[in-house]
């Protein structure tokens, strides 16, 4: 069986301009017909600020990651278990003392992905990372709805999705609609999302996000 090459790139900004950014590669090597085995490499940028004391912290994170694991997959359902190492530089200014994130550190990642399509056109997407660098979490949950299809060309979803992470220095939580265009015959899919987003350091603000997947081959 061949093996598959996939590409994955994204950002979430909000009103504050914090954030993050990621680009990321796939590598899957079919062991039968339900068992991938796969390799990602991803780069990544955080960018948030947090209250230590009298100050506010802006902290810029550029980092990687590896991870290795099983994807199964059958019609309607795939599930992704993958871990490896994660390596971060986060830059303080001011500096914080108290921070236990801050400089260059390595640490160990897990990640798990399940997308089950469901009853009524719609479909559920979840996923969770976690890395031992600050005891960094993301998580985030989607439901859309199909609501246009041309069959074997393309496909658009529209749901909400909500978002949480935090390590710790800083929490966030984020909830909003999403649209999601799928080109089935090119295996390329892009995501537009945007709403309210509440973190630890400022309660009320809004937030937008893009995502591109594209199978390569």
């Amino acid at each position: 069986m061949a093996a598959e090459l996939e590409l994955y790139t994204g950002a979430s900004v909000d009103t504050r301009a914090e954030g993050y950014g990621y680009f990321g590669l796939g590598l899957g090597q079919p062991i039968n017909d339900h068992w991938t085995f796969m390799e990602k490499a991803v780069g990544y940028f955080l960018h948030y600020e947090y209250d230590s004391g009298s100050n506010t912290i802006r902290a810029k994170a550029p980092g990687t990651k590896f991870q290795i694991g099983p994807k199964y997959f059958t019609e309607g359902r795939y599930f992704i278990l993958t871990a490896g190492v994660d390596y971060r530089n986060t830059t303080l200014s001011p500096n914080d003392p108290m921070s236990d994130t801050k400089g260059a550190k390595t640490g160990g990642t897990i990640e798990a992905i399940y997308s089950q399509d469901l009853p009524a056109r719609l479909t559920t997407d979840l996923i969770i990372n976690y890395s031992s660098i600050g005891n960094f979490t993301w998580g985030r949950g989607r439901l859309k709805y199909l609501t246009f299809e041309v069959p074997g060309s393309q496909k658009i979803f529209i749901g909400i999705e909500g978002i949480g992470q935090g390590s710790s220095d800083y929490t966030a939580q984020q909830v909003g609609p999403m649209i999601e265009l799928q080109r089935v015959k090119d295996q390329f899919s892009v995501v537009l999302s945007a709403g309210y987003k509440h973190d630890s350091t400022f309660p009320n603000t809004g937030y937008f996000g893009l995502e591109f997947y594209y199978k390569i081959w």
